[in-house]
């Protein structure tokens, strides 16, 4: 979400003819970035530095979050916030479907019939989506209704 964010908020900044406060938050983000890299690449092996990104961007982005809200007031955070829970939680009973049909049921099968794995993985695919979708009308997602509206409209 992190480095998403930063690139709308970015382009954000531009249109208000404000460079610099991007390269100054990008930098900062840099050096966090180098800093994290020294500290967790030894213990986590490529996977800190995997860490040590993710978590520049993130403080990239609440930088550029927090000196946009200075500068125009009210950006929606709640709404926001409230938004990134639904969808974590729909994310989550999506997860937890794959948890169960993968590890529990041990739906893919450990043979060298690769066909047959790619239809089930397929099927676990289409499911999974849907768990997603089901979740999200369940939780209340206006993005998903939108989403809903949008596609009936198309058609």
């Amino acid at each position: 979400f992190a480095f998403a964010g930063v690139k709308i908020l970015v382009s954000t900044f531009y249109s208000m003819q404000d460079t610099f406060t991007p390269v100054k938050t990008a930098a900062i983000a840099l050096i966090i970035n180098i800093i994290l890299n020294l500290v967790l690449m030894w213990p986590l092996k490529i996977g800190g530095l995997a860490l040590a990104s993710s978590i520049s961007g993130i403080v990239n982005f609440l930088m550029l979050f927090n000196v946009l809200h200075k500068k125009i007031g009210n950006l929606g955070a709640t709404r926001i916030i409230g938004s990134f829970i639904k969808t974590l939680l729909a994310g989550l009973c999506m997860a937890a479907f794959c948890y169960f049909v993968l590890n529990k049921l041990n739906i893919l099968i450990e043979t060298k019939n690769t066909i047959t794995n790619f239809f089930a993985l397929s099927i676990i695919i289409a499911l999974s989506i849907a768990i997603f979708i089901i979740a999200a009308f369940i939780f209340d997602m206006s993005e998903a209704k939108g989403f809903v509206r949008w596609i009936l409209k198309r058609r």
